[in-house]
């Protein structure tokens, strides 16, 4: 992977949660879905997304402190090929919290779903722009 790829890819996982969501507020207002037809507990359901995202914190946090910073590095592109894969994994956990949080809104209609899994997921996936990692 390199810096353009990494942008790239970025991009793309930012713009795939928009797309889901706004997919998922199309289905539920022009179907008229006001849930599943399951009787799922809330209350679970909310811990589980506030769990999922502390989770994703921690491990993001871990993930992130091992990272040396790419002007340590001799070229960018050496850097990238070297620590590509745990940018990605920062970038899969916060693109899960994300996704979990839209399909959870789906399936109850619970705002609060929506605002701690994909709220906090977009954020802290912008957060972990590939710029970020690079110093610049």
């Amino acid at each position: 992977m390199n810096a353009a790829s990494a942008r790239m890819l970025h991009g793309a996982l930012v713009g795939s949660v928009f797309v889901l969501v706004l997919a998922l507020v199309l289905v539920r207002q022009f179907v008229g879905l006001r849930g599943v037809g399951v009787d799922l507990p809330l209350a679970a359901l909310r811990i589980a997304v506030f769990t999922l995202m502390l989770g994703t914190l921690l491990i993001q946090r871990i993930l992130r402190a091992g990272l040396p910073d790419v002007r340590s590095a001799t070229d960018a592109a050496e850097w990238w090929r070297s620590h590509g894969g745990r940018v990605l994994t920062i970038w899969a956990l916060t693109d899960a919290l994300a996704t979990a949080g839209a399909v959870f809104w789906f399936l109850t209609g619970d705002i609060v779903v929506l605002a701690i899994g994909t709220g906090v997921g977009l954020f802290l996936l912008m957060m972990a722009r590939p710029e970020g990692f690079t110093g610049g």
